[in-house]
């Protein structure tokens, strides 16, 4: 499972820098409204994947506890 995330992360990782490179404007503000409609749960799922990332795909339920039980900002 582990060496599959990394080749997911490794294609949005190229996606995301094609889009950075490539994108043109109409685009970009097709994304920044996505981004901002869904902001609700964007961000949360984005801390979510870095965590899952830096814990090596472990389960949440397995992070050290002050990331298992973290308080919401």
């Amino acid at each position: 499972m582990l060496i599959f995330m990394k080749s997911v992360f490794a294609l949005l990782l190229q996606a995301y820098r094609r889009f950075e490179r490539l994108a043109d404007p109409a685009q970009r503000q097709r994304f920044v409204t996505f981004c901002d409609e869904q902001a609700d749960w964007l961000g949360d799922y984005a801390l979510y994947f870095a965590l899952k990332r830096d814990q090596q795909e472990l389960p949440w339920t397995e992070w050290p506890k002050p990331l298992r039980l973290r308080e919401p900002a």
